[in-house]
């Protein structure tokens, strides 16, 4: 087989375990010992105490499909299909909402027209806290091959998320998914 995935991760007890994809999905002690043993869910975008509460999951993004896995068992805890089916969930995982407890994902949608942010709440399910449409204008950005995400953090209380597509570059309001800024970059004369 061929290894798609290989991560150093923690564990609910704090110790560094394998994360491995070779067409299945399994975590290994490292003594070798085989924790669980799964489906595979596709890319691994983050990992670690995403809901704030101690234990350890882990979020992968196939195609259109967002899965967060319970790291102590292996089990789906969430899973969430955006559509058309044609999109890939391209996303980053962070503090970004500082006020809120867990983490959050800024999603975009690479070959689609929308974007989210996704909270990770303690005591609850995941929450979709805004989904808006994000292409917009004179040339057609939803085929493009490229869809970068980027936070700034810097000022807690205006979290911004970046989203470079093409040749574009967009701000957005972290809280509210609305457009704060836009640059459109020219090379010759023409974007």
């Amino acid at each position: 087989g061929t290894v798609n995935l290989l991560a150093i991760v923690a564990d609910t007890k704090q110790q560094q375990c394998v994360l491995v994809d070779d067409g299945g999905l399994r975590l290994i002690t490292a003594a070798g010992k085989v924790v669980w043993t799964r489906a595979a869910a596709g890319a691994l975008i983050g990992s670690g105490d995403l809901r704030g509460d101690g234990g350890r999951f882990a979020l992968f993004g196939g195609g259109p499909r967002l899965t967060l896995i319970d790291l102590a068992t292996g089990k789906e805890f969430w899973r969430h299909l955006f559509q058309p089916a044609h999109v890939t969930a391209r996303a980053i995982v962070a503090d970004i909402l500082a006020d809120r407890p867990g983490l959050e994902a800024a999603v975009f949608l690479q070959h689609g027209e929308e974007a989210c942010l996704v909270s990770f709440p303690p005591d609850a399910a995941p929450e979709v806290i805004w989904q808006r449409r994000v292409v917009e204008g004179e040339f057609n950005e939803r085929y493009d091959h490229r869809c970068d995400i980027e936070l700034d953090l810097s000022d807690p209380d205006e979290p911004l998320i970046w989203n470079v597509r093409r040749f574009r570059c967009r701000g957005y309001d972290a809280r509210t998914g609305k457009m704060v800024s836009t640059l459109t970059y020219e090379i010759g004369g023409a974007p």
